[in-house]
Parts: C-alpha cells; sequence; structure tokens
C-alpha cells in the first residue's frame, strides 16, 4: 500500500500518529512517501524507531521551495507544505501506480483496503466530499462562487484534498506542477482554500466519490450531527481532523477527539503531546473569552430591548434611564459561579497543582484524567449554544421593534 503525506519538522509528531493508525488496521506492507523540504536524516530515523515494529517503509521525498511562486497564498493555518501534493506526480517512482495522499491530521480508525483498491473507473482520482464550510451556499466566499458557479450548473460537488486516492499513471500522462501553477495565476492566486479549490477547478470532471462518511468524515462536523465517539467507532474508517486540531488549545473538545489520543498513545510522543496540551489548555482564554463576550453581548441587547419596551409603554417623549433596568435580568458569567468547575477557566491554584504535578508517580494518569474531563464535558459548548439562542431571538425582537 503506498501513503503519502506532505510534513514539515513542527509535524512530525502528528503524521507519526497518522502513520501509526495506518499500520494498526493494516495487514499490508506500507510504503509511506514523506514529501518535504526540511528533514533531515536524523528525523526520518527517529520516525523509523516510533513504527519499528509495524511493516512499513519510510520514504523521504525532497520537495524543491525554489519551485513555488512566492504569491503563492500562505498564512498560519496554510503552510508550504499543503502544495507538495501538486508534485507528487513528478517526485514518485514510475512504479507507482497507485498513491493514497493523507493529510497529517488524519487517523485510519479500521482497515481501508476497499478503499485502496477500489477501481478508478478511469478517473483520474477517488475523493471525498468535503462537508466544511466550504461546501455550504450559504458560506460561498465571493471567490469560491466565481470560480465554481459554472461548475455548479453542471452537478459539481466540492471535495475535500486531505483524503485522495491518486491514479498515478493517468496523472503523469496529464499533468505537471507548471498546470496547477497556471490555473492558480489565472485565479490570481486568491484562493480560499488554494490547494483544494485548484485540484477542484483542475479535475472535478473527472473524479470517481467515496462515502465520505466511511472514509473522510470530517470531527467537527459528525461531532456538530450530534455523533458520538460510539457512532464514529463504527461507521468511519478515516476520521479527519481540519481546523482546531485534538491536540491544541483554543476550541470546544469534544469526545470524538479521544480517538486521536488514543492513537497518540501507541507512539513515542504521547507524554510530551499531553504536557504540551496540558499546559496550553491551563493557559488558553480563547474559550472563555468568547463565552464572556456573548455574556457581554446579551446583557447589552437585554438593556436595550428593556429600555425600548419602557418606552414603548410610556411613550417616545418619555426619558427613560438606565436606572429602570433590572440588574437580575443580566446574565451571570458562568466563570464567576462557586459551582463552576469545568475546564477553560483555571485559577493560579489550579495552574500551580500542575506545576507540582510533574512530581508525582501519577503524573501521566493525572495528566489522561484531565485530558479526558476536558473531552467529555459539553457543559461550556452547551452553554455558548445556548447563549448564541438567545442572542438570535433577541436580535429577533429588536429588529420587530425597529421595524
Amino acid at each position: 500500500m503506498n501513503i503519502a503525506t506532505a510534513l514539515n519538522k513542527k509535524y512530525i509528531p502528528y503524521t507519526t500518529v497518522m502513520l501509526t493508525s495506518i499500520c494498526i488496521n493494516s495487514t499490508e506492507h506500507i510504503d509511506a512517501y514523506l514529501l518535504n523540504s526540511e528533514l533531515e536524516n536524523d528525523d526520518i530515523m527517529k520516525m523509523m524507531s516510533s513504527l519499528e515494529k509495524y511493516d512499513i517503509n519510510l520514504i523521504s521525498v525532497n520537495v524543491d521551495k525554489g519551485k513555488l511562486n512566492e504569491r503563492m497564498p500562505r498564512n498560519d493555518q496554510w503552510s508550504l507544505e499543503m502544495y507538495y501534493r501538486l508534485f507528487m506526480f513528478e517526485l514518485l517512482p514510475k512504479t507507482v501506480d497507485r498513491v493514497l495522499y493523507l493529510d497529517g491530521d488524519i487517523i485510519v480508525n479500521n482497515d481501508i483496503n476497499e478503499f485502496y483498491y477500489m477501481s478508478f473507473d478511469d478517473a483520474e482520482m477517488i475523493v471525498c466530499d468535503d462537508k466544511g464550510g466550504l461546501n455550504k451556499p450559504e458560506t460561498y466566499g465571493d471567490k469560491h462562487r466565481e470560480m465554481f458557479s459554472e461548475a455548479y450548473k453542471h452537478g459539481f460537488r466540492y471535495f475535500n484534498s486531505g483524503v485522495i486516492l491518486f491514479n498515478m499513471n493517468k496523472m503523469r500522462s496529464l499533468y505537471t506542477f507548471d498546470l496547477y501553477l497556471e490555473a492558480m495565476d489565472k485565479w490570481n492566486y486568491k484562493m480560499e482554500a488554494p490547494d483544494q479549490d485548484i485540484l477542484n477547478y483542475v479535475h472535478w470532471k473527472k473524479v470517481k466519490y467515496a462515502d465520505y462518511k466511511k472514509y473522510d468524515m470530517f470531527a467537527r462536523v459528525a461531532h456538530n450531527q450530534k455523533m458520538t465517539y460510539g457512532d464514529i467507532m463504527e461507521t468511519a474508517s478515516i476520521i479527519h481532523y481540519p481546523g482546531y486540531k485534538p491536540w491544541e488549545a483554543g476550541s470546544f473538545h469534544f469526545d470524538i477527539e479521544m480517538i486521536w489520543w488514543e492513537y497518540a498513545k501507541e507512539t513515542p510522543y504521547y507524554v510530551q503531546l499531553l504536557e504540551n496540551f496540558v499546559t496550553d489548555v491551563l493557559n488558553d482564554n480563547n474559550v472563555s473569552n468568547y463565552i464572556k463576550m456573548l455574556e457581554k453581548d446579551l446583557n447589552i441587547k437585554k438593556k436595550v430591548l428593556s429600555k425600548a419596551l419602557r418606552i414603548m409603554e410610556l411613550g417616545s417623549d418619555t426619558n427613560v434611564s438606565d436606572d429602570n433596568y433590572n440588574s437580575e435580568d443580566e446574565v451571570v458569567s458562568i466563570f464567576d459561579s462557586p459551582t463552576w468547575q469545568g475546564g477553560y477557566s483555571y485559577s493560579f491554584e489550579q495552574k500551580q497543582f500542575w506545576v507540582d504535578a510533574r512530581h508525582k508517580e501519577n503524573y501521566v494518569k493525572l495528566m489522561e484524567q484531565f485530558l479526558e474531563e476536558i473531552m467529555t464535558d459539553s457543559r461550556a459548548e452547551n452553554y455558548a449554544v445556548s447563549l448564541n439562542a438567545s442572542l438570535k431571538e433577541l436580535d429577533k425582537a429588536l429588529d420587530m421593534f425597529i421595524s
């Protein structure tokens, strides 16, 4: 089985977790092609050591950064490496007739032979629908509409570039990296999801679709659809974690992310990943600040609506001050409640506990308990959902008053 992925030094641990998940669920020998520009021999040897008990061979494939156009979009979320899949046809051995490209934020949770050996039926690649935000008409940006408006009239389905089974013989005979550059240049390098948009733009008429629920299930989408850890374990062979990652702070976490951590536990990086996660969560304020912002907005709009209703009741010439507002109606921050013991907001004493915990024999067990609590405690997220629902109701009431 031929696997390809792109990575830099930072992504070595996460890519190792992904490859470990494939090995655990495969009975075949695996050749994994690592598309990169900065890995050294020591990096490859360390990855090989991490995977030594599995039947896998790692092949480092050097990509010349000089071929990349400076105008190609990149930022904190879009690294140069995301473009490396566009080089594969020129760099991989001619003997490779098919290769499964996987992003590093993926878990293979089942045997994927059925998918890997699926007939191409003359297609250039086998893909899965992208069920993230870019596949919803209400979230299309102007450039996406411009690029694909005509295609949508002819049954176009936007696919995800994180899981692609490439028909290498066909791709080699028809495409070069320069062709993709020409396509990017045509759109002035202004794409909402650069590599993915270009792959869709160039290939959409020549792809075959596989079941995304089985072979490219977005964890966040599944969570939003009320699917649970158990549901995903039963149905999804490939689980994708785009956007916020299971190993990062800064967002609400959920039980499906525990699947990633279960495979991470099978790697030598596990304890370091746990330490990084605990430290980041303890020091991150994104979630608590987001909730506090919602609470503040809700209180402001409650006050505005209360004043508006009072004016309507007493007459437009009446002077209604804030003194007429019943402060008991205000939302008190969930984090100010003495009963709040959930995650996303931590006291100095709680942070100090983890400084001292490093010296305890059960340190790893404590971190695992902390991880599980974060992944399974949905109170903060549910509270944010209820705040947003209340804000929408207030907005409707204010709109009615204005009209």
